[in-house]
């Protein structure tokens, strides 16, 4: 094997020298693109729209296409490439999942073109690329967010911005030339389309112009730099103050600061467990809310790899430490708006979430690439040791073999999300049932209700709501405030006929056979015990002797019913606290004999004992 790993890694030398492994890198670069992208849209179709997505597209539905609309905070983000995609879906669809599918693939392409060209652009056209791009490309970190299509819509946009603002900032600090400054800022702008976390490109930015293309003490550094490249900094300042000003003044951040013990458990999930998983090709399992959640030796393990890995090349080549600083302060940054913004109302584990941590993908790729590769142009970029501290040198082929390995185990840790994402479509089984019924029964009068959490979360309120969910779906569903044909909406999206489940009924009415008789004078009919202030159904038994209108009168609540002669059950919803419920307002001649009225909320089944 080591004369095998021997004669490969001499091949790849003399086809390195001899040029001709130009042409073969890049078509290898577009060849993992191109399968990254096959993947994905082989994974994307079978899934569909998930949670955010149905209240984004709701949102749409509802708005004109303008500046408001667009720059409009949504779920506590400033997203308008998000709201701008939601738009058009909703207008076409409005659930066209194919059109949705498409929208990620085209930013998921220019995400991973970006990267190709940051690599290129960095690094030369160089074999070594291609071990940075595989991390990128395959690692399972980016997984999640790119299954769920709101999340899609922020995060990809942010690696977009990000690849082409680090490769247009080190042709900037190569010539100076105004235009690629400007085209870097371009890239933190198209990040920011996505969400306001885009920011972080800015540091990254830096840094790399500090640590590789400045000498000198720091302050020296930060001195010589803005001498050199004021124009760039003055470019930037207002664009980013504008941007700060706006988002400060129309985001709301409605969380509080965890506890010191909930923030260091997420810490913990975050740096010590969730990253150092996935970026060695984990996490090969996950816990039941989508959260890495590798075995305890795989994370040990890779911990060890890790470690390695930063030795190895620390001990082979200089100013490799400085590569792995950047990726230290980009985590130790993600995990710091994590604590602030989704520990308090997710717990803890939330740093277990690879949705938060997307991005760090892309600084891995980078980082490891300033490690171990050569910065065309920079001072301060890493090189070979003249004398090395380890005799010691990995073939090169063992470093494909590593890398494949790395990559091979990053798609199978993200089928297994994949399996559990599509075990988890509540959503789309809820509307999927939800039409069936409908399309068989056509328009039939529906309760409102609040959606299982697993189909709509209670954050998202109103839209958790099925008045305003159904409408995606159906228009064929009425909300009335009184029906004598009331249906529920089960748990998994099935039309049942109502029953009220009551929490108080009337009192036995005094005449045998009949109850309590209403006629024009009208009657209060009392309760066994006080119906406390809330939105309540109401069930009226009643056997009337011809049709007619009639008033039910309950708590803050007066309205006009129609009742039908016979026997039948009438529905009504009443709001406040009550202890009789009044019907009153008959025809002339028209008797009603009202056996029971129950109060509760309308369930599916047998109405339960009071």
């Amino acid at each position: 094997m080591r004369t095998l790993f021997t004669r490969a890694g001499r091949w790849l030398a003399e086809a390195e020298r001899s040029g001709h492994t130009r042409d073969l890198v890049l078509s290898a670069a577009v060849l993992l693109v191109l399968a990254q992208l096959g993947l994905r849209a082989w994974a994307l179709s079978g899934t569909w729209f998930h949670q955010d997505d149905f209240s984004l597209i709701l949102d749409a539905r509802e708005a004109h296409f303008d500046t408001e609309y667009l720059l409009a905070p949504w779920n506590n983000h400033l997203m308008p490439l998000g709201r701008a995609l939601a738009w058009v879906v909703a207008e076409l669809g409005p659930l066209d999942w194919g059109l949705a599918l498409a929208s990620t693939l085209a930013i998921q392409a220019l995400a991973s073109v970006a990267a190709v060209w940051m690599l290129v652009t960095l690094f030369g056209r160089r074999p070594g690329i291609l071990v940075p791009l595989s991390l990128y490309l395959f690692t399972s970190i980016t997984v999640p967010a790119t299954m769920w299509w709101t999340a899609c819509l922020s995060q990809l946009s942010m690696q977009v911005g990000l690849f082409l603002a680090v490769g247009a900032a080190v042709r900037y600090l190569r010539g100076r030339r105004l235009v690629w400054a400007g085209v870097a800022y371009f890239g933190v702008a198209v990040g920011l389309l996505g969400d306001v976390k885009a920011l972080l490109i800015l540091p990254v930015l830096g840094y790399l112009a500090l640590a590789y293309f400045a000498t000198g003490r720091p302050v020296r550094r930060v001195l010589g730099l803005l001498r050199r490249y004021w124009p760039a900094v003055a470019l930037g300042l207002p664009l980013l103050a504008a941007y700060l000003v706006y988002y400060t003044d129309h985001v709301r951040q409605p969380y509080d600061p965890p506890t010191a013990g909930a923030a260091g458990q997420a810490v913990e999930a975050m740096l010590a467990t969730g990253f150092p998983a996935g970026a060695v090709g984990g996490p090969w399992l996950w816990s039941g809310a989508g959260y890495a959640d590798p075995p305890s030796w795989t994370v040990n393990l890779a911990w060890v790899l890790i470690v390695l890995v930063v030795l190895y090349g620390a001990l082979r080549r200089e100013r490799t430490l400085r590569a792995w600083l950047l990726l230290s302060g980009y985590l130790g940054a993600l995990c710091a708006l994590v604590v602030a913004a989704r520990v308090e109302p997710f717990g803890p584990a939330i740093g277990r979430e690879y949705r938060y941590l997307t991005d760090v993908a892309c600084v891995l790729a980078l980082s490891v690439g300033l490690a171990f590769l050569e910065l065309v142009g920079a001072e301060g970029s890493s090189s070979p040791r003249r004398r090395p501290r380890l005799d010691l040198a990995i073939p090169r082929p063992a470093v494909a073999l590593l890398t494949a390995a790395i990559t091979v185990s990053g798609v199978a840790s993200g089928l297994t999300y994949l399996s559990w994402w599509n075990a988890h479509d509540d959503g789309r089984t809820f509307l999927t049932n939800l039409r069936e019924d409908v399309e068989e029964s056509g328009a039939v009068d529906v309760a409102d209700r609040t959606l299982p959490e697993d189909v709509v979360s209670g954050l998202l309120a109103p839209d958790n709501r099925l008045v305003t969910f159904s409408s995606l779906v159906t228009d064929s569903l009425a909300f009335p405030a009184w029906s004598e044909d009331l249906n529920v909406v089960t748990d998994e999206g099935r039309l049942e006929e109502a029953r009220v489940d009551p929490s108080v009924t009337s009192r036995t009415g005094p005449r045998p056979g009949c109850g309590w008789l209403v006629q024009g004078a009208g009657r209060s009919i009392p309760l066994r015990s006080t119906a406390f202030e809330w939105n309540w159904w109401i069930r009226i038994g009643y056997l009337a002797s011809a049709d007619s209108t009639m008033t039910v009168s309950a708590g803050k609540t007066s309205q006009q019913v129609e009742v039908q002669r016979g026997a039948h059950s009438l529905y009504a919803q009443v709001e406040g606290r009550f202890t009789t419920v009044r019907l009153s307002g008959l025809g002339e001649d028209v008797a009603v004999c009202v056996d029971t009225i129950d109060v509760g909320q309308p369930t599916t089944g047998e109405a339960g004992p009071s």
